[in-house]
């Protein structure tokens, strides 16, 4: 077991919400699967994304290892600042500002 930093990846679906836990060279350690369910609306949404964050940054504790940095892709176009311009498969995070 390593003591380098873990990074987390999260990949937002229309259908589905994958994450992992992976090493800063590339290595995946852990993921999860579950439904993206956004359809009981945008601040629903984001808690139960927040929720499934803490629970694989707290599965990385478990670890011994610490997450430093969150990276998250979205469906559709994102400015340069990180707002989510038009999301078709999500549309209610049209103008979220996920930076």
């Amino acid at each position: 077991m390593g003591t380098a930093p873990l990074l987390l990846g999260v990949d937002l679906g229309g259908t589905n919400c994958r994450m992992a836990l992976v090493e800063p060279d590339g290595k995946t350690l852990q993921t999860e699967r579950t439904s993206t369910d956004a359809s009981s609306g945008r601040d629903a949404f984001l808690q139960r994304l927040e929720g499934l964050c803490h629970e694989m940054i707290r599965r990385g504790g478990e670890m011994g290892r610490a997450v430093t940095a969150v990276g998250i892709g979205t469906p559709g176009v994102i400015s340069a600042g990180g707002v989510v311009e038009i999301s078709p498969n999500l549309p209610h995070l049209n103008g979220l500002a996920f930076a």
